[in-house]
Order: structure tokens, then C-alpha cells, then sequence
């Protein structure tokens, strides 16, 4: 009943905060300034941990553990740290994708990769005429060998990863790996993180409806974008699980969010459903790593198996 109680208050409070700044944004025409938009999805995103934060403290008490928050000394770090690069291999996986499917498959929507310096300059340039800027700048930084634009990009989301976006991608995952997984975790692993990509995806139509992601389908952009939340759901669960932490799943969060630029500049002429960072050949990618890793640590998801049954078995 608690556990019950719990889940009402933190899912009517995560989308009331974050929905509410958002309407907020929206009224005072934030959707015009790329700095005010920026602001706005930053306080957006704390929403859920706020949400987590009020109801372990107040509405439903619970332990620090309850917001993946427990005594430092239970922390695996390595799974952590593991957890902050990966990220870096989603990348690869993903560039191989539009490889196979773009670049040999010749299926449209999906576009090519091109990772020749002049591909990625004419990118750049392409990005920052759309976006309504002087790309002179921008530019300029790219006048260097491949591999060193290739590290500062990658480097760049790595070191964001653990910094800014770990500090906002926190208020986000207190919330999803934190405590929505800590309650829902007695509906057994698949079960839960399924209902959590889902509620995380929907979650974010206020922002997708104002052209966040997908702006040139910003309705049908809400569903896609629950796929794409949906296709990294059981990764993040499963490194916020090893670790034993949510500070995993929000350094995942960052760095994915901090690489997605680099991942703009491989791909030429991808569409957004499909070929773009949040597209189907992410969710591809997402999945292919996910089945991966399940394939590789076999004795993780029997465990969580296990673990369901018990909680079941004590229920009944």
C-alpha cells in the first residue's frame, strides 16, 4: 500500500513540476530563444527528482536507498565509471548502423556516414546555417586532423557527461532509476523497466511538442520518442543495478546527451525518425547493445529473475 501510495504522489508530482515549467516557458515564449529554450529544459529535467526527493522525504518516508542515494561505501565504482563511458560504444554501434543501412542498404530516411574531414566541415556548416548562426566560428576549430576533432567532440561529451549534464541528468534519473525503480522493482526487471521507458518517454511531451528533437513532427514526434527512451530503459536500469548507485544512470545520461552532437557530425542527410540521434537507427543501436550485454552477463537478468519470483512468492 505504501509502495503504492509512493508511485501516485512521485508520477503526479514528476510530470506536474516538469509540466508546469514547461507551460511556463511556453506562455513567456521561450521556444524563440535557444538560451531561454535551454533553460527551460534544464529546470524541465529536474522535475522527477524533485518529485523523488518530496515523497521519500514527506509523502511516502523511505531510506536514501530508496533514490539510489545509500552509504558510498555499497557503490561498485567501477560499474559506475563503466557506466559514464558506454555511451562511446552506443556511438559506434549507432555509426554502424546508418553504415549498414545507409551507406550499403541505400533504405532513405536513414542517411550515410561520412567521417572524412570535408563531410563533417560541410555538417558543421549545414548545422549552423539551420540553426541561424555565422558558422565562421565554428569552423575554424575544425582546421586540425580527423582524429583530434574526433577525440575533442568525444572527449568533450565525456567530460560534460560527468560535469554539467551529469548535475541536470541527475534531476531526471533520481526520479526514473531511482525511485520509480526502486518501487517498481517487485514487477520483476523487464516488467518495470518496460513501465519506466514508457513513462520517461511521454514524459517529455511538453518539450517534444514545442519542437524539441523532432521539429518538424512534433505530435508524432511524442511516440517516437517513447521507442527511443524504451530502447535505452533496461542498459540504464542494468548499470544503475551493477553499480548499485543512480549516479551511474545519471553520468550515463549525460554523456549520451553530451556526445549526441558528435553523433550529428558523422551522419549526412539522416531524416529525423530516422536516422538522427533520437531516430530509429538509435533505437536500433540502443537494442543491439542491450542484447549484447544481456547475452554477455547471462547470471545478471536470471538473478533479477530470481529476485522477482522471491518477491512474488513472499506476496502470495
Amino acid at each position: 500500500m505504501q509502495a503504492n501510495k509512493g508511485l501516485i504522489w512521485f508520477l503526479a508530482l514528476a510530470f506536474g513540476i516538469s509540466w508546469a515549467i514547461a507551460a511556463v516557458g511556453h506562455l513567456a515564449g521561450a521556444g524563440d530563444s535557444p538560451i531561454a529554450m535551454l533553460l527551460i529544459s534544464s529546470a524541465f529535467m529536474w522535475g522527477p527528482g524533485i518529485a523523488a526527493l518530496m515523497v521519500r522525504k514527506w509523502l511516502a518516508p523511505d531510506t536514501w536507498e530508496s533514490v539510489g542515494m545509500g552509504k558510498t561505501s555499497t557503490y561498485n565504482w567501477g560499474w559506475t565509471v563503466a557506466a559514464w563511458a558506454f555511451p562511446v560504444v552506443i556511438l559506434g554501434v549507432h555509426v554502424g548502423v546508418i553504415a549498414f543501412l545507409g551507406n550499403q542498404m541505400h533504405l532513405q530516411g536513414f542517411g550515410t556516414i561520412d567521417v572524412s574531414k570535408e563531410g563533417i566541415i560541410a555538417q558543421v556548416k549545414t548545422m549552423m546555417e539551420a540553426a541561424g548562426q555565422n558558422p565562421a566560428l565554428a569552423l575554424a576549430q575544425f582546421d586540425r586532423p580527423l582524429w583530434q576533432i574526433l577525440l575533442m567532440n568525444i572527449g568533450g561529451g565525456l567530460i560534460a557527461g560527468a560535469s554539467i549534464n551529469l548535475l541536470f541528468a541527475l534531476g531526471e534519473e533520481l526520479g526514473w532509476r531511482g525511485y520509480m525503480l526502486h518501487i517498481t522493482r517487485q514487477w520483476g526487471f523487464w516488467k518495470s523497466n518496460t513501465v519506466i521507458g514508457v513513462v520517461w518517454g511521454l514524459w517529455h511531451a511538453p518539450l517534444i511538442l514545442q519542437g524539441h528533437n523532432y521539429p518538424a513532427h512534433p505530435v508524432a514526434g511524442v511516440f517516437v520518442m517513447v521507442g527511443f527512451t524504451l530502447s535505452l530503459s533496461f542498459l540504464m536500469a542494468y548499470f544503475r543495478e551493477k553499480s548499485g548507485n543512480v549516479f551511474s544512470a545519471a553520468a550515463f545520461h549525460g554523456t549520451l546527451n553530451g556526445i549526441a552532437g558528435a553523433m550529428a557530425l558523422f551522419i549526412q542527410n539522416g531524416a529525423e525518425f530516422w536516422g538522427s540521434a533520437v531516430g530509429l537507427s538509435a533505437m536500433i543501436a540502443g537494442v543491439i547493445c542491450t542484447l549484447v550485454v544481456f547475452m554477455v552477463d547471462r547470471k545478471f537478468w536470471r538473478s533479477m529473475a530470481l529476485v522477482s519470483n522471491e518477491i512474488l512468492t513472499e506476496k502470495a
